[in-house]
């Protein structure tokens, strides 16, 4: 088995609390769905598969932060407090974002698998260093990067 490690910073943690799921509802199976269902399946159990898929449980492409008053960098900047680049406000509000910028963002918008997977697996928002081994999904930490703080209301 090879050790998978993965550094899970409050910037994962601060987007991950702002992920806006949806529902996307059952559809109809493919006919290349059905094909696969026959290959592993005998006739007779193909016969009682019901021929729609579950709902599918995703972040919204549309406004993945819940926002769509707001471009994708833009939410990104505002959860995490990237700067934009100074002077470049456009008509409708936006701003905008230097390439280093951009590609930070989305290296932090593609982790966020991982950093969800860690944080149900370890059923806290911690950020600190991570490792699992392969295939298994039975992530520990390491090494906390700062101390928690915990606020009571």
């Amino acid at each position: 088995m090879s050790v998978t490690k993965f550094d899970l910073t409050e910037d994962h943690i601060a987007l991950v609390r702002q992920l806006n799921f949806i529902l996307n509802e059952a559809k109809p199976l493919s006919k290349r769905e059905k094909k696969a269902i026959e290959i592993t399946k005998t006739k007779i159990e193909v016969e009682e598969v019901e021929e729609v898929t579950a709902p599918e449980i995703m972040v919204d492409a549309l406004a993945p932060f819940g926002s769509l008053d707001e471009n994708f960098y833009q939410e990104i900047a505002l959860i995490v407090g990237i700067p934009c680049i100074e002077g470049t406000e456009l008509e409708w509000g936006g701003k905008q974002y230097d390439a280093d910028a951009k590609t930070a963002m989305d290296t932090l918008y593609r982790a966020l698998p991982t950093a969800l997977e860690i944080i149900l697996a370890t059923g806290k928002f911690e950020a600190g260093a991570y490792k699992t081994k392969h295939p298994l999904r039975d992530w520990k930490l390491v090494k906390l990067f700062c101390e928690t703080v915990k606020i009571e209301a």
